[in-house]
């Protein structure tokens, strides 16, 4: 069973949750821990939320349905990946259905809006922060990746970059994390020296 609370960011999404089982690429199915953080669909071997076997960002989504009476919800991304879940029952994958829609349809259009002011203010646009920080990647083994980062408070954006973006010439960046949707940031270890921050 999915279990329900709300984000504590403005996307007034619910922060849904729950173990479902995931089609492979030899058509197994396959029980896994599913959760939703701000514009990504994680999921994991359980639901400690501490390994995470892979995420999807759900501004990359370009359908979403059920496909059939069985409780199948599957997921298309502009890459042409797609990704096929099945719920306890049809009430539960509709469920999922309609939040994940909502989360899809809110930061595809936050995404649109941040890009419209981003070429809007384009000649004064210069980040409130930068710098290299290590960012542990989602995959398997959770390894750690030097990352150019960028904080843009008037856009309310962390974007990182594997490259350090030059003048003149933005890049894409890799990623991008939603300040609005953040529910929390601590430190990681108790330290007096904040080396490791979650």
């Amino acid at each position: 069973a999915s279990v329900r609370g709300f984000d504590d960011g403005a996307s007034g999404c619910e922060q849904i949750e729950g173990s479902l089982k995931k089609k492979n690429k030899y058509g197994v199915w396959q029980t896994r821990f599913f959760w939703v953080n701000n514009q990504y669909l994680n999921y994991g071997p359980n639901k400690s939320k501490h390994e995470v076997s892979k995420s999807f960002n759900l501004q990359d989504v370009s359908s979403l349905d059920i496909k059939d009476k069985y409780g199948v919800l599957q997921l298309t991304f502009i890459d042409g990946t797609e990704l096929s879940v099945k719920a306890s029952n049809v009430g539960e994958a509709n469920h999922w259905c309609t939040q994940l829609r909502q989360r899809v349809e809110y930061y595809q259009r936050l995404e649109k809006e941040m890009d419209l002011n981003h070429v809007e203010d384009n000649d004064e646009d210069e980040a409130d922060f930068t710098g290299w920080l290590k960012k542990k990647s989602p995959g398997i083994g959770e390894n750690w990746q030097e990352r150019w980062v960028e904080v843009h408070l008037g856009r309310g954006t962390l974007s990182y970059y594997k490259h350090k973006s030059n003048p003149g010439q933005p890049a894409d960046p890799q990623g991008v994390v939603h300040l609005s949707g953040l529910g929390w940031c601590r430190m990681f270890n108790k330290s007096d020296v904040c080396d490791e921050f979650e």
